[in-house]
């Protein structure tokens, strides 16, 4: 199961739900279920972590985000197969998408 990051902290408990790709139609992932209370912590967090990152200098910024995007680049093989399990795209165009992502980021 894939934990959720709700409100600063990783999440694996309480009610899930499996994602079933389209293609191979069996499921190909499981997730928390986000219940109204995790909606409500999550825009209180936000709010309060928008206000933290305002005050960050964009050199620390631009760090946060380069460190993202290499994440993204360190674990692309995994995270496009995943989306091309639960989007019943090829692995590559999966990849694609990441590409896009780690290049926004940079």
């Amino acid at each position: 199961m894939a934990p959720a990051y709700l409100a600063g902290q990783w999440r694996d408990a309480g009610p899930t739900f499996e994602r079933v790709g389209p293609f191979v139609r069996r499921p190909v992932s499981r997730a928390p279920e986000a219940q109204p209370a995790d909606v409500d912590a999550a825009v209180a967090y936000a709010a309060t972590a928008a206000r933290a990152v305002a005050r960050l200098a964009p050199a620390t910024r631009a760090a946060i985000l380069d460190r993202a995007a290499a994440l993204a680049v360190e674990h692309r093989a995994a995270v496009a197969r995943l989306i091309a399990l639960e989007l019943g795209k090829p692995v590559k165009d999966g990849g694609g998408e990441l590409d896009r992502v780690a290049d926004t980021l940079a």
